[in-house]
């Protein structure tokens, strides 16, 4: 691993012309004799590197205009006198400071990379400094940017120079480089002066921006590499690593889009995010991440309530503008939402056989039979469900079945199921019809299949063969949406599509099919009331 280190230089006190060194401590490094703060820092990390083979290769420095310049133009000279001299001479601060440097780490020269800065400027301007550090350490580094680790000394400059150094770090995260440590010395610590590790300040924005990715994208890959850099595993308590755990399998399910996964997931992390939060006795970097928790909690708080619903996993994940994840599970859980709220579900005179026919009519492995209700059962009859539910069984045994037999078989059945008492049922939600907020898009006409479904949802209403607690015609409105859906991300997922997708129909369809269940939910539980 190759080592860089970013700086803001201070200026250089002196006594009577010369430099006092000073002795900082160490936690395990001994002592540093040093006669500038920077100087500490960087014979403390150069030390630092050395026990396991490495050196610094390159030092960033920012110049303010106080301490910079090197050639006989440069303003702001101090007379310096040099160890083994008598008389001063004009130096900048830039200049002293490179000659101690030099003195104890030659292999340095030439790698000494100065940016300046104008501390005349207001903050807004300031930014141009901190992306021409960038650019210069992202020139030299970026031929290979996954072998170096740069790391910063937080002490000197300008009050507000460690905000413009961290802002350089993380910026510089985004081209591959890694982080290291970030450093300190502390000449006004008492009793005696030392060098600070103060690694947890950027640490803290590694865990916050961690936490942005797991908010906007469910993606929990920096927050799992922050806890393996920083927290060995056996320093990670037993609910720190289920949480871990419990978001990974959550985030893969979210990624992969795992229709049989997210609902299990959900509430592993529920019950582990309440197991972390009741943890006492929590090291630092717990703490920290038990902070930024909170804001995970009110962002996934309708998906890992107790009483989270299907129906809230799919608003989160439209909300969350994870439209692939909304239309597929809104495809493959709204057929048995319908049925569980009695929506649109079979007949019960006749249920039992519905639903036998349905699982001996669907060839699909992975597909339930309240889906091939829903999507595809479509018998014109009683009569006419009847004989082909006689000819599958039939068949099924191995035997076939004669006309005359069957004839004889339907001869038996009522002509017709009993009508429907339309006291009992509930009125319309009054929402928008699907057909006319369909026409006020931008689309060209409805999918013939949607239109197909819709007519055979009423007809199947009105022989009996599927019946609902609700409006038929709001019924009717929710499976075309269903099939609708459907269409939409099966073009999506075909190799050979390539047509355009309307976002915000798709988004709008998808709420409005909620937002009726919604409406449903309430109606119901008024009635009930």
């Amino acid at each position: 691993m190759k080592n860089a280190m970013l700086l803001f230089l201070s200026d250089v006190k002196l006594q009577s012309g010369r430099l006092s060194e000073q002795e900082y401590d160490t936690d395990s490094l001994g002592i540093i004799k040093a006669g500038h703060t920077n100087e500490a820092s960087l014979l403390y990390m150069d030390r630092k590197l050395a026990q396991n083979g490495e050196s610094l290769d390159y030092v960033f420095v920012f110049v303010s205009n106080l301490v910079g310049g090197r050639g006989e133009s440069a303003g702001n000279k101090i007379s310096y006198i040099e160890p083994g001299a008598d008389t001063a001479a004009e130096y900048t601060h830039q200049a002293v400071f490179e000659k101690l440097i030099l003195h104890k780490c030659p292999q340095l020269a030439n790698k000494l990379i100065y940016c300046d800065f104008d501390e005349d400027k207001d903050n807004v301007q300031a930014i141009q400094y901190v992306l021409k550090m960038v650019g210069l350490i992202s020139d030299r580094l970026s031929g290979s940017p996954d072998e170096w680790k740069i790391h910063v000394d937080l002490a000197g400059g300008l009050r507000h120079a460690a905000v413009l150094m961290l802002s350089v770090l993380h910026m510089l995260r985004y081209t591959g480089l890694q982080i290291g440590d970030a450093v300190y010395a502390n000449f006004s610590k008492k009793p005696r002066k030392c060098i600070e590790d103060v690694s947890i300040v950027h640490e803290m924005f590694e865990m916050v921006s961690g936490t942005d990715s797991v908010l906007n994208s469910a993606n929990l890959r920096d927050i799992q590499a922050y806890f393996d850099l920083h927290v060995p595993a056996e320093q990670q308590s037993s609910e720190l690593r289920s949480l871990l755990t419990a978001l990974e399998s959550f985030s893969n399910a979210v990624k992969l889009c795992h229709t049989g996964k997210f609902e299990g997931a959900a509430r592993d992390l529920a019950s582990a995010m309440s197991s972390f939060r009741q943890l006492e006795h929590k090291s630092v970097h717990e703490e920290l991440f038990a902070q930024v928790l909170h804001s995970l909690e009110r962002d996934y708080a309708d998906i890992v309530r107790e009483d989270a619903s299907r129906q809230d996993i799919i608003r989160w994940c439209l909300e969350k503008d994870f439209l692939q994840q909304a239309m597929t599970l809104f495809n493959e859980w709204m057929p048995e939402i319908l049925i569980e709220k009695k929506a649109y579900y079979p007949s019960l005179e006749c249920g039992e056989q519905i639903v036998e026919f349905c699982k001996l009519k669907n060839d699909k492995k992975f597909v339930t039979w309240q889906d091939y209700f829903v999507k595809e059962f479509s018998p014109k009859s009683y009569k006419a469900l009847m004989k082909e539910m006689y000819t599958l069984e039939s068949n099924k045994a191995g035997k076939k079945i004669s006309k005359d037999e069957l004839e004889q078989l339907l001869s038996k059945l009522p002509s017709h199921l009993q009508p429907i008492d339309r006291n009992k049922k509930l009125p319309s939600v009054q929402m928008e019809r699907f057909e006319s907020l369909w026409h006020r898009s931008s689309a060209k006409s409805l999918d013939n299949a949607v239109v197909q479904r819709m007519n055979a949802c009423r007809n199947m209403l009105s022989k009996r063969l599927a019946v609902t607690d609700f409006d038929d015609e709001d019924v009717r409105d929710l499976l075309g949406i269903i099939i609708w859906v459907r269409i939409q991300r099966n073009k999506i997922n075909h190799a050979m599509y390539d047509g355009e997708v309307d976002i915000e129909l798709l988004r709008h369809v998808l709420y409005h099919g909620l937002n009726m269940l919604r409406a449903m939910d309430k109606m119901k539980q008024g009635k009930c009331s």
